[in-house]
């Protein structure tokens, strides 16, 4: 099973997480919202410049993710993240199998009609209509 970062960052969501920027700068702070490039909103959150001389509360921040070195987060996320990606993987498997199903029955039942139209043909024709002979 593969589990992408933005899966997991989705999973983290209400979270408290530390973000380093590749500037050497952390953010702690509660992760409120990530989109597809990985940018993300952070709030209740502690700035500590990378010499650790600086520290600052923030309610709210945007970080770019181009500007993302690493994240860290509780283990109990990743688990979070596994446990939704297996419930995803089982609903795209069981829609699957409906779909094969599906099509599994309409071909037994064309194949049951070409049945049925040979059994017809057999007996002198098609049903209700006689085609004349000889024409």
């Amino acid at each position: 099973m593969s589990l992408f970062p933005s899966n997991i960052l989705k999973a983290a969501k209400k979270s408290k997480v530390m973000v380093e920027l590749k500037s050497g700068d952390t953010y702690i702070g509660v992760l409120e919202d990530v989109d597809r490039f990985m940018n993300i909103q952070l709030t209740e959150v502690t700035f500590t410049s990378k010499d650790s001389q600086k520290f600052m509360n923030i309610d709210q921040i945007y970080i770019k993710g181009a500007s993302l070195k690493y994240f860290q987060m509780d283990e109990a996320v990743i688990d979070k993240a596994i446990e939704e990606q297996e419930i995803l993987n089982e609903q795209k498997e069981e829609a699957k199998n409906k779909m094969k199903q599906k099509k599994e029955g309409a071909a037994t039942q064309e194949k049951d009609g070409k049945q049925n139209k040979k059994f017809e043909k057999s007996r002198g024709g098609y049903k209700g209509k006689s085609k004349p002979r000889g024409s």
